[in-house]
């Protein structure tokens, strides 16, 4: 009978890909940015967020998405205007410049933990978030009205112009993040 032959090959230390029990695992193709949000339901097949994307296709809407960094009010307001979201820090600066200007307005509506100066200095900063005091400031220094749809709410108009260049629709979602 004859002798069976011995596996005469060494493994690498520490290289599992030598190791006969060790099994690659198999690779998706890695879809790029536009593929996972076209692909996707808005977010994770979310009941509630499906029912809102109904509501909003009932009244001749939809949502596109933003990337949800902190940007993501300036963003959207760059998509409005501009059909995509990348000259958000133009807006933000749009917003400060604004707000700088008219700092007696505004210093009415910062909290007693910072002064308004303050408050400005951290909202001209990337990724730091935006609500109501900076969609006012956008309203006026862009000459535009906003409509913002929350789920199961009223809208939220902000409308200071009877005579705008434009209207900007945004969603609000959770209290946390707007989109186009």
């Amino acid at each position: 009978m004859p002798k069976q032959k011995k596996n005469k090959s060494k493994k690498a230390k520490g290289n599992k890909k030598q190791d006969p029990i060790f099994q690659e695992p198999k690779r998706k193709k890695k879809e790029s940015k536009k593929e996972k949000k076209r692909n996707r339901k808005y977010p994770d097949n979310d009941p509630i967020e499906e029912e809102f994307i109904e509501e909003l296709k009932k009244l001749g809407y939809y949502i596109k998405e933003v990337d949800g960094d902190g940007n993501c009010l300036f963003r959207s307001v760059s998509d409005q205007l501009e059909n995509h979201e990348y000259n958000f820090d133009n807006y933000r600066q749009k917003t400060v410049d604004y707000m700088r200007d008219n700092i007696d307005y505004f210093k009415n509506f910062i909290e007693d933990d910072q002064t308004v100066e303050e408050y400005i200095d951290n909202m001209s900063q990337n990724k730091e978030w935006g609500g109501n005091l900076e969609i006012y400031a956008l309203s006026m220094a862009l000459h535009v009205n906003f409509y913002i749809y929350i789920y199961k709410q009223p809208i939220y108009v902000v409308k200071n112009w009877d005579d705008p260049k434009q209207n900007i629709m945004l969603t609000y979602h959770d209290g946390l993040h707007y989109n186009s």
